[in-house]
């Protein structure tokens, strides 16, 4: 049997057949240069920490992660959360396009994002070079929620209505 990335095949104890589950341990791993990082801009000790972790996360569509504990929730609930999630990522977006308001966001634009996370700059040039899937050094609304996890059609232009409730607060 072959598993996919994350999860291993175990033998069922009382049955004897073999199922896929997700990895029980990985090995720790010292050497900070072994390290990875995540499309989420996370750094894991290796490989296997990070497929373990996404494994454990993705089991159940209705299970939601945070905070790399499992939380069971309606399916209402989900599509509640879901939503609001799609929102903050639009409104980030529009948060970032500053000058000019032309629906991309430039490097120059995601400068705010980038600064406090110098540190991490190997993770962080990576993520927003994938982010940017044509490779002209601006990122649409669709790559933006790409990137982090959204679909196309979740992505609709609401900058200027987050605008305008900005201005009326």
């Amino acid at each position: 049997m072959k598993c996919g990335t994350g999860k291993e095949c175990t033998i069922d104890a009382e049955s004897g057949t073999a199922k896929c589950q997700c990895i029980s341990a990985c090995a720790d791993n010292t050497d900070v240069r072994r390290r990875v990082c995540s499309n989420h801009n996370e750094t894991w000790q290796s490989d296997c920490h990070l497929f373990r972790h996404r494994c454990t996360c993705v089991e159940v569509i209705i299970r939601l992660c945070y905070n790399s504990k499992k939380i069971h929730t309606t399916k209402e609930d989900a599509e509640h959360l879901s939503r609001k999630w799609i929102d903050a990522i639009i409104w980030k977006f529009c948060d970032l396009d500053k000058q000019p308001h032309d629906r991309h966001v430039s490097r120059h634009e995601l400068f705010p994002l980038r600064a406090p996370l110098l540190s991490m700059e190997t993770c962080i040039s990576d993520f927003l070079d994938n982010c940017d899937e044509n490779s002209d050094h601006k990122i649409t609304l669709v790559e933006w929620g790409k990137c982090l996890g959204a679909s196309d059609a979740e992505m609709e232009d609401k900058c200027n209505q987050f605008k305008a409730t900005q201005e009326a607060n």
